[in-house]
């Protein structure tokens, strides 16, 4: 429980500080805590997470409030190579630049281009999809102890069937 309250407080302060170069090692950390290692994660699931960058990308866009880089948006293209995996993003001056890119030395990088506002929906994006992986994560263990319990089931009734015949 302390645990959980450790990981919100960590999120919280992702979120307050998204904005800011310090809020990526706190996102890494972040990563870390919720038992995450690039190297196991499918290619597919990465195309989940372009998809949470955009639903962060788009409120953002439409609150003038906001100075951020006109028609920013992911591009749909996912870049894997032998030593990471490389999503990209395109905005009205530019096209395909870093958004992130996981590294299978367990290094992940955010946006080095951006700042200020512009970094808040990779970094809030990224957060959620690790909560999104974590949960994944959490209904396959149940599923798999589901599973191993129904078969040891089985196969203790499968000895009670044998020691009675």
């Amino acid at each position: 429980m302390e645990q959980e309250i450790q990981k919100q407080d960590l999120k919280e302060k992702i979120f307050e500080t998204a904005h800011l170069e310090e809020s990526s090692e706190l996102a890494r950390t972040y990563f870390s805590e919720c038992g995450l290692v690039v190297k196991y994660i499918p290619v597919s699931y990465y195309e989940k997470l372009s998809e949470f960058i955009t639903a962060e990308i788009e409120p953002l866009l439409a609150d003038k409030s906001y100075h951020m880089v006109e028609r920013l948006r992911m591009c749909s293209k996912i870049k894997k190579d032998k030593e990471a995996i490389h999503l990209f993003t395109s905005g009205s001056y530019f096209s395909k630049r870093e958004a992130i890119t996981f590294w299978f030395r367990d290094r992940i990088l955010f946006c080095p281009w951006a700042s200020g506002c512009n970094r808040i929906p990779y970094i809030k994006g990224f957060v959620r999809w690790c909560d999104y992986l974590k949960q994944l994560n959490s209904n396959l263990m149940k599923e798999i102890i589901t599973i191993q319990k129904l078969k040891r089931q089985r196969e203790e009734n499968g000895n009670h069937n044998t020691q009675k015949a």
